[in-house]
């Protein structure tokens, strides 16, 4: 069974926010539901350093259309905020953290749908 990226984000708003692990998930589930949005319609720089979520971020922000560089900066924030939730395990995460990520996650979705 195959899933869509807004089944990520449906997720993220899902996950009850009774304790850290919950709004981490979160974070990083919204993170993937505009990553694969992305992806849908973009292709990665293969020449650009880093991985492949860098490689389409930076040919997001390296595009000439201010619609593809809003992306790549959303997306950019996106990624922060799950490197935070999945890799940073001593900082703290808050409601309002995980509540940016959906937010942006949903913004960027809607961009992509325009």
């Amino acid at each position: 069974m195959a899933i869509k990226k807004e089944d990520f984000l449906s997720f993220a708003k899902a996950l009850p926010e009774d304790c850290e692990i919950n709004l981490r998930n979160a974070m990083s589930r919204a993170y993937y539901a505009a990553y694969h949005g992305c992806l849908e319609i973009y292709e990665a720089d293969r020449s650009a350093n880093g991985g492949v979520h860098n490689k389409l971020i930076i040919a997001l922000k390296n595009s000439p259309d201010r619609k593809d560089r809003q992306l790549g900066i959303i997306l950019d924030q996106l990624r922060l905020l799950r490197r935070t939730a999945d890799y940073y395990l001593s900082e703290s995460i808050t409601l309002s953290d995980k509540q940016t990520a959906i937010k942006q996650a949903e913004k960027l979705l809607a961009i992509l749908a325009q």
